[in-house]
């Protein structure tokens, strides 16, 4: 009940929530198991992508090409990798389940599929919010597929819609009520630059799988000015909108465009901006429409270029090996955190909040100075951040370094966010270890007083 009914990180994703309740029941969330659940999820989307594609295209070439290119491309790690995000992959699921259905539901018009493609959409919503914009997939799909939209097309979508606003609705609010998420304050102008950014960043990936990295921050104005990439972003955003109207008439190419974009526009930075600018994760399903068109135009190669055949065939195979290439790279990336974060401060040098993240990571092998020299940086970086002070406070305590100097380093921290029952937590156990014992309880004490339920016990010991 309780899955089902409260938000997590801001978010509500219930489904999800429930398979990691379920394996640790029954395996104590061993890695193995948490792992191997993502990579038959992931399977099972192989084999869904198949089906679909088939269905769409009528061909085997294309929905064979289509779904070694979603099996093996490198932008599919992080949501295989990182068992969090299961509920990507859940999503992804109901959404190829629910498309599935529809084409069933469009050639035979029986409640049975109708209703099967509408449970398996609610099933979507569950999992995450990323299909809230299936309602106008499905409506794409309509158009794609020649059917008349007269009142019967559009009556049937309302449950679809009714669903979806409720969901939107939750994903709102969730966002709203947590604090969790940080916000990037820019002026209108920016965030109209900013947020077709990532429709061009994604396609860049597709083209060109190189310098991934699970964190792709929001940009830094100069002088109240967004980097030049972005305004050359929204250009070439506009020239492909154009190009899609113009030919319109092949409404392969309007499916195309609208599945890439309705499933990529909820994750976008609207509103209350989120943590990233852009993830490789947003891009697990959407990236479809690319590769849909990639199968189709190698298969109307094939057709009328039959000279080069064995050429083309060599050249894709070439394209496949490097492509499972660089996706084993990307994985060894994600193996630990130890490594995934080195990686992520290679790639990012100006965040403090990586640097910091990498120092916790060093800090957890017992690699102290390595720590310290990470934390440093992002204390050069971001001065005043509390919880780094905290950080490095608690890398010395538990790597038998200065406890006095742990001690100083608390201080700064709760100096600058008094409220933070954490830091008067962390305090009090260096200062009962270190012998000062009446200074140490009261900080317990402290902690306890601003809600932090795990002082109850240590104060027990104080009594």
């Amino acid at each position: 009940k309780k899955i089902f009914s409260t938000f997590y990180l801001g978010m509500y994703q219930p489904l999800a929530t429930l398979s990691f309740a379920v394996e640790n029941k029954l395996f104590n969330l061993q890695t193995f198991w948490l792992r191997f659940d993502n990579l038959w999820l992931h399977l099972l989307n192989l084999c869904l992508v198949y089906w679909l594609t088939k269905r769409l295209f009528n061909r085997r070439l294309i929905a064979l090409i289509t779904a070694t290119l979603f099996a093996l491309f490198p932008l599919q790690v992080e949501t295989v990798a990182w068992v969090s995000a299961r509920s990507n992959l859940l999503s992804a699921t109901f959404i190829l389940s629910s498309l599935i259905a529809f084409t069933f539901y469009q050639k035979k018009q029986t409640p049975s599929f109708y209703s099967l493609t509408l449970i398996l959409f609610f099933g979507s919503l569950l999992a995450k919010a990323t299909g809230l914009f299936l309602p106008f997939i499905l409506l794409a799909l309509d158009y794609q597929q020649k059917r008349r939209f007269d009142k019967k097309v559009w009556l049937e979508k309302i449950p679809f819609f009714i669903l979806a606003l409720i969901f939107g609705w939750l994903a709102t609010t969730g966002r709203v009520t947590t604090s969790l998420l940080p916000t990037a304050d820019y002026y209108w102008l920016a965030k109209l630059f900013i947020l077709p950014y990532p429709f061009i960043f994604y396609l860049s990936k597709l083209i060109l799988p190189i310098n991934l990295s699970p964190y792709y921050g929001f940009p830094v104005l100069a002088n109240g000015w967004l980097p030049p990439i972005f305004y050359l972003s929204f250009l070439l955003w506009l020239i492909l909108l154009i190009i899609v109207w113009r030919w319109r008439a092949q409404r392969t190419l309007v499916w195309l465009a609208g599945f890439y974009h309705l499933l990529i526009l909820p994750t976008l930075p609207i509103g209350n901006f989120s943590a990233v600018l852009a993830a490789d994760r947003y891009i697990y399903l959407a990236g479809l429409a690319w590769w849909w068109l990639f199968s189709w135009l190698f298969a109307l190669a094939l057709t009328k270029f039959k000279k080069a055949k064995i050429y083309l065939i060599a050249g894709l195979l070439i394209i496949v090996c490097l492509l499972a290439a660089l996706s084993k790279n990307q994985a060894e990336i994600w193996s630990d955190n130890l490594s995934l974060w080195r990686d992520m401060v290679k790639d990012n040098p100006q965040s403090a909040d990586i640097y910091s993240n990498a120092g916790n990571a060093e800090s957890r092998r017992g690699n102290l100075d390595k720590a310290l020299e990470y934390y440093n940086k992002a204390l050069a970086l971001k001065p005043n951040d509390a919880f780094i002070y905290n950080n490095i406070a608690s890398a010395l305590a538990q790597n038998n370094g200065d406890k006095l100097k742990a001690i100083d380093y608390y201080s700064q921290a709760i100096k600058l966010k008094s409220n933070e029952a954490l830091f008067y937590y962390n305090r009090g156990l260096v200062e009962i270890n270190i012998k000062q014992t009446k200074l140490g309880c009261q900080d317990l004490m402290t902690a306890d007083q601003l809600g932090y339920k795990e002082a109850q016990e240590k104060i027990k010991q104080c009594q």
